[in-house]
């Protein structure tokens, strides 16, 4: 009988250490924590938050496309008031101060 239980033990042992967790060996030994930051805003941002989608010029009439909305001269948007509608930019001003918006990428003509 003796035998017996210590066959079942030797048996149970090698199952017994195969329950510890796996690594994964081609994981790096120390990892780097990543802390997400904010995004930090732009030095050279004329309106933060506000992005210059696109530019419509039409014969009697020019539209801006800004933060998906669609503005003429003179519309209001994020306290920024719409002063002119270039073909390249947009011009805007908020407290007496101009800011000036431009369309990132522009086709030949």
């Amino acid at each position: 009988m003796n035998k017996s239980v210590c066959f079942l033990v030797l048996l149970l042992l090698p199952s017994l250490a195969m329950t510890e967790t796996l690594r994964d060996p081609t994981r790096p030994l120390f990892q780097k924590k990543v802390v997400s930051e904010k995004p930090k805003p732009d030095p050279y941002d004329a309106a933060p938050g506000l992005k210059l989608q696109g530019i419509i010029l039409g014969l009697e009439q020019r539209m801006a496309i800004i933060n998906s909305t669609r503005l003429r001269a003179g519309d209001r948007i994020a306290g920024h008031h719409v002063e002119t509608i270039g073909p390249r930019q947009v011009i805007l001003m908020k407290n007496g101060q101009e800011r000036t918006l431009s369309l990132s990428f522009v086709p030949d003509d």
